[in-house]
């Protein structure tokens, strides 16, 4: 087993962690198909308002390549077709009518050596479970027509107040074993990669490289996974699944369900109730969270603090991809003295406030910015967090610049939005620097075209 230690990074001492214990949620009558969680999104639609659907009937389509759709969950009637800018689709909500799932072939564990690839993509496909591949460059649903250099599957969560692996993987060992037999029919290379702590808890798989990865976050990012062990380029591709996404394969090809559960961690400094749900993906977040989180004084976020989706009216289901759920207190007030108080309750990078000095181990955060956005300033604070062999302050600058030609050069095919997360966090500018390296991905996927 290979280890790699990561020594640049930063994790952020978040106070609400969640309790180990697992809420069930019933199922809800409403579902609302999440498709908000794809940055690019283009997709033919196949039905309309009022239209039944029985589970397991494509719902949309992807324009580039039709072979790939999202499926309804379960079977009943389209209520509500909810778009965002520029007219994109959000997510499809249906009313549930009947509860029955679509079955699907299953195989014993002595078939899985006879499987073929074939067979394999076929499954995924018709399952609408191929969405959970993302692939990198440009961390896009993968395309199956192509062979990756490499499948990763990641069981490290390094963000602030991220689920536990051993809350998330108890039981169901036998789904990921088979997820490892299946993926590695698509790759002739199959990484299994966690945290050092956890080696114990992997030790008995088999049919893939397992790699251990140790240090601050972003060590339990993909990307910086990738980057260590099979870096991409334009020529080479690799996918990458979470460990809740290879549970769903592995019960897919085990039992022949697709069963689309999360385990998810609802947590933050103004949670009052921190603690996991298991719930359905789709299932509207009002149905299971207090109407007292959905009030001006709170902000709820689809994934960390570091980098998620804030929830509101159009991402309202809880996505293919959500394990974590984080509270945070509004706060939009400029503070009296601002940085030139000792900051007893103030978390800093460089150890510039009183609290940070004396090293408290958590805070309360909220979303207050404490300022405004401003030029960047070079002062070394993106070196020590950014892991990646790369030169950051050029980067982020070519990003900003939209400089396409430079922004390759240095790296940017390598990146998500997830990986520059903590660049924005510790930016004294407070420049957003996840937003800008999507825009800059899609003007070369654009151009690759």
């Amino acid at each position: 087993m290979k280890t790699v230690k990561i020594k640049k990074g930063l994790n952020i001492p978040l106070s609400g962690a969640a309790e180990k214990k697992i809420e069930k949620i019933s199922p809800s009558p409403l579902i609302a198909v999440p498709l908000w969680e794809f940055p690019v999104f283009k997709a033919t639609l196949l039905v309309e308002n009022e239209q039944r659907i029985k589970a397991g009937e494509p719902l949309v389509r992807l324009k580039d390549n039709p072979q790939i759709a999202v499926t309804a969950p379960v079977s009943g009637r389209v209520r509500e077709i909810r778009r965002g800018e520029l007219r994109r689709l959000m997510s499809i909500v249906l009313e549930q009518e009947e509860e029955d799932k679509k079955i699907f072939k299953s195989y014993s564990l002595n078939e899985f050596q006879n499987l073929t690839a074939e067979q394999v993509l076929s499954q995924l496909l018709q399952s609408g479970l191929w969405v959970l591949f993302r692939e990198r460059p440009f961390d896009l649903i993968a395309n199956p027509d192509k062979t990756p250099h490499a499948i990763l599957v990641n069981c490290f969560n390094s963000y602030p107040l991220g689920p536990e692996t051993g809350i998330i993987l108890s039981g169901k060992e036998d789904y990921l074993q088979v997820a490892l037999y299946v993926l590695e029919k698509l790759s002739p290379n199959l990484f299994l990669t966690f945290a050092e702590s956890d080696s114990e808890i992997f030790a008995g798989f088999s049919g893939c490289q397992k790699v251990a990865f140790s240090g601050p976050h972003p060590a339990g990012t993909p990307g910086v996974q990738i980057h260590f062990l099979c870096p991409v380029n334009r020529q080479r591709s690799v996918w990458h699944l979470s460990l809740q996404s290879a549970l769903k394969i592995g019960k897919l090809f085990l039992e022949g369900k697709s069963d689309l559960k999360n385990i998810v961690a609802f947590s933050g400094p103004a949670c009052k109730n921190p603690h996991y749900f298991e719930v359905e993906t789709g299932t509207p977040f009002n149905y299971f969270i207090k109407e007292e989180y959905f009030s001006p004084q709170f902000r709820l976020i689809a994934g960390s603090a570091l980098f998620g989706q804030q929830i509101n009216a159009l991402v309202a289901g809880c996505g293919f991809f959500t394990d974590q759920i984080t509270v945070l207190a509004e706060d939009s007030q400029r503070h009296f003295l601002g940085w030139t108080v000792p900051g007893l309750k103030k978390f800093t990078q460089k150890r510039l406030t009183l609290g940070r000095m004396l090293g408290l181990k958590k805070y309360d955060f909220t979303t207050n910015l404490n300022g405004s956005v401003r030029p960047v300033v070079p002062i070394g604070s993106y070196e020590e967090v950014f892991p990646f062999r790369m030169h950051p302050t050029y980067l982020l600058k070519a990003l900003l610049t939209e400089n396409l030609e430079e922004a390759e050069k240095l790296g940017c095919l390598e990146l998500a939005e997830e990986d520059l997360a903590l660049c924005t966090f510790v930016d004294c500018g407070k420049n957003d620097f996840t937003s800008a390296l999507r825009t800059v991905l899609n003007r070369i996927k654009k151009e690759l075209l």
